[in-house]
């Protein structure tokens, strides 16, 4: 009885063995799924691996068996699937939104013959000033979207001439025939803790200059005429235009 006991016994090993070794080549044989668009790949029962090409899911049985999704339209990851002892998802990308309009500043964008929109988000329509603007320092120490820095049409910075022989009364230049709208300089703070960072300084232009000699201080600093370049027109400096009438930004971090 003994030895029949011990037959059976080890008959049933055998044929446990036997069963899981067959399960277990009947998982490493299947074919991995392929799915290019929408839908699911699905794997057999052992560790097939589903793959899959644009949206949808892939789903491995019950072998462990995971899904790679590659979205064709965004470059994120899809999950992957979830195997008998537990799948894991791969982790969703950074969303990246498009600029957000303010109620003064616009964001710009261009539009491509196929339909693509593609911002600028370096540049910036200042609907109140009706002109293209960029964040600059400002005078004020403020980051503030000034305009001519990034409009050359627009602003030129200030030369260093003057129009009369006393060196007070100082000029721009401009090229021939146009006529600027701002001047700028920029100058760095002299506050004993600030950062040395250059501080933009917006000034409007006069009207257009009808004589052909200006003034610069000489190295000892004399005033001395000089011939104007007939290539450009000369205006007058005007009033420096307080920061504040540039719209300010201040920089935030996310929680």
């Amino acid at each position: 009885m003994r030895d029949v006991v011990s037959a059976l016994l080890g008959g049933g090993a055998i044929y446990l063995a036997m069963v899981a070794c067959a399960a277990s080549e009947k998982g490493s044989s299947g074919h991995p799924a392929q799915q290019t668009g929408g839908g699911s790949g699905q794997g057999a029962e052992g560790s097939t691996t589903a793959q899959q090409t644009g949206g949808g899911s892939g789903q491995g049985a019950a072998g462990g068996a995971h899904a790679q999704q590659t979205a064709a339209s965004s470059g994120a990851h899809g999950n992957g699937g979830n195997g008998g002892f537990g799948g894991f998802m791969d982790p969703v990308p950074d969303a990246s939104a498009d600029p957000m309009s303010g109620s003064r500043l616009k964001a710009r964008y261009r539009t491509t013959e196929d339909g693509a929109k593609v911002y600028d988000t370096t540049r910036w329509f200042d609907s109140t000033r009706r002109e293209i603007c960029a964040f600059y320092l400002a005078a004020d120490g403020q980051e503030r979207c000034l305009p001519g820095l990034v409009d050359a049409s627009i602003a030129t910075p200030i030369s260093g001439y003057f129009a009369e022989s006393s060196c007070t009364k100082e000029v721009v230049m401009y090229k021939k025939g146009c006529t600027p709208k701002y001047a700028y300089n920029t100058a760095q703070s002299d506050a004993a803790c600030d950062a040395l960072t250059n501080r933009i300084r917006m000034f409007s232009v006069g009207e257009r200059l009808s004589g052909t000699t200006i003034y610069i201080p000489n190295s000892a600093g004399a005033c001395t005429a000089v011939t104007a370049n007939s290539a450009y027109d000369y205006f007058p400096l005007g009033d420096e235009i307080p920061p504040s009438a540039f719209v300010a930004a201040t920089w935030s971090v996310d929680p």
